[in-house]
């Protein structure tokens, strides 16, 4: 891989394909090789768990072999990535409105959507997402919940057929918008992660409608995305007396929900 780096962390959108890919393939380890001197895209690579088995030489010199075994021993939510561990930690249906998913979560657009739309830039192509939001429950969030992203309808039928999960992800941190000293601090924060401009980024800092602020990374995109009435009328989950803006699931439920995804189960563990 070779990306010329321009502020939209395209580098880590090529190690979630890679990764992607070799899930889809069941291919259990991945290894690269890379000159000592890239020492930013080593420290990459080792973020999300690739360690040095050893080196290669060849006429160009002396390269650093690097290695990730995808379901090796889990140390942690970014060295274990893709894995997802379920624990003591809880599991929620989070909703994102169809525009902030499909900018937010590029490998989980629809079928009726166009690659087109999906835009080089840090929120996109970053594995880390920030949400900030004014939904009921979500300051109950942990790092390490799970969260099965339910992407609302498009208004084109019935939300029971049109409003679907998409992808799994895992909270990172959470934050109220109280906790950041000052407003630069938040634009910090939020800029490289959120599908906010700077411009909205400062309305939502002066408005402050919107105080809920958690991080998350994106581990799974189902190859089947699983409709509202699916999840009601096969899997139990609760119908119209539920807002379904964000409620907490149990695991069975969780695994259930992957499970009619198509997702690889053998990435959520326990």
């Amino acid at each position: 891989m070779k990306v010329n780096p321009h502020g939209t962390r395209m580098g880590e959108r090529f190690i979630k394909k890679i990764i992607d890919h070799a899930v889809g393939e069941q291919t259990e380890q991945i290894y690269v090789t890379v000159f000592e001197q890239h020492e930013a895209l080593i420290t990459l690579f080792r973020r999300y768990g690739f360690e040095q088995i050893g080196t290669k030489t060849s006429n160009n010199g002396i390269e650093l072999v690097l290695a990730k075994n995808i379901h090796a021993n889990y140390l942690g939510m970014y060295s274990g990535y893709p894995l997802v561990k379920l624990g003591q930690n809880k599991a929620y249906i989070l909703s994102l409105y169809p525009q902030w998913h499909t900018r937010l979560l590029p490998d989980s657009i629809l079928r009726n959507e166009t690659n087109d739309i999906v835009e080089d830039t840090s929120s996109a192509n970053s594995i880390h997402k920030v949400y900030l939001t004014k939904m009921h429950g979500v300051d109950a969030l942990r790092q390490g919940d799970i969260l099965a992203i339910y992407r609302t309808s498009d208004g084109q039928g019935p939300a029971h057929y049109r409003s679907v999960v998409t992808s799994i992800g895992v909270v990172e941190e959470y934050r109220h918008l109280d906790s950041f000293a000052s407003a630069e601090e938040f634009f910090r924060y939020c800029r490289p992660y959120s599908v906010f401009t700077r411009h909205e980024l400062e309305d939502l800092w002066r408005r402050r409608n919107y105080p809920f602020v958690f991080k998350f990374m994106y581990n799974l995109s189902f190859k089947r995305k699983v409709t509202r009435a699916v999840m009601i009328e096969e899997l139990g989950l609760p119908g119209t007396e539920q807002y379904w803006g964000f409620f907490e699931i149990s695991h069975g439920q969780l695994r259930a929900i992957a499970n009619k995804g198509e997702a690889d189960e053998s990435l959520i563990i326990d």
